[in-house]
């Protein structure tokens, strides 16, 4: 008897602990995979990046029905599902895409958000990165200015971006998808992005 109660009590534990090793693989995962992002030269890397960076994030990419050197797309997602069917953290989503055209990556974008609140609305960062061209600032930030709405900051980078710029927008906290409790928006998704003031939820009921 004393048997199965040990055996009940290990199936429980594994159980309350499954869903914090789930979500603590998919943050390392999406650290990894953004790191490799991050350094993915828009306007001169070819399909060879593209397939390493498929091979790096397995499930969590996906790729278009054509990919080769004329046209390609991937996509990736992270969430905490996990953590958020329990109710122990606001839903909290990173993805993102690169288009390669004529074996060149000529598109990355990225969103990081996190739930709002009983509205159902997220607060988030959203990133776009193109070549570099005359007819565009390599670095732009703007903030959503809907009332009422949860803050969004939209950055639009090319590739003559500075280093400085680039890492202030890709340094994210990737532990906003394993925290219990989560985080609160933008301020926290993305903390050493430069906005003139703090930008958070501010409903989280």
């Amino acid at each position: 008897m004393k048997k199965f109660i040990w055996i009940a009590i290990a199936v429980l534990v594994a159980g309350a602990i499954f869903p914090f090793e789930l979500a603590g693989h998919e943050r390392r995962l999406a650290q990894s995979v953004i790191g490799e992002f991050d350094t993915i030269a828009v306007g001169t890397a070819d399909i060879r990046v593209v397939r390493h960076l498929l091979d790096k994030c397995g499930a969590a990419c996906s790729q278009s029905q054509q990919c080769n050197e004329q046209l390609c797309e991937v996509t990736f997602k992270f969430e905490n599902s996990p953590l958020w069917e329990l109710r122990l953290a606001p839903f909290t989503h990173l993805g993102g895409s690169i288009t390669l055209r004529n074996n060149v990556v000529d598109y990355e974008a990225l969103v990081y958000r996190v739930g709002c609140g009983r509205l159902q609305l997220s607060s988030g960062i959203s990133i776009e990165q193109f070549p570099a061209s005359p007819a565009e600032l390599p670095f732009q930030v703007s903030v959503d200015p809907v009332e009422g709405k949860p803050p969004t900051v939209f950055v639009r980078m090319t590739s003559a971006v500075s280093p400085r710029q680039k890492a202030s927008v890709f340094a994210l906290n990737f532990s906003c998808l394993s925290r219990i409790g989560g985080c609160s928006g933008v301020s926290e998704l993305a903390p050493t992005l430069e906005t003139r003031k703090p930008l958070v939820c501010q409903d989280k009921g």
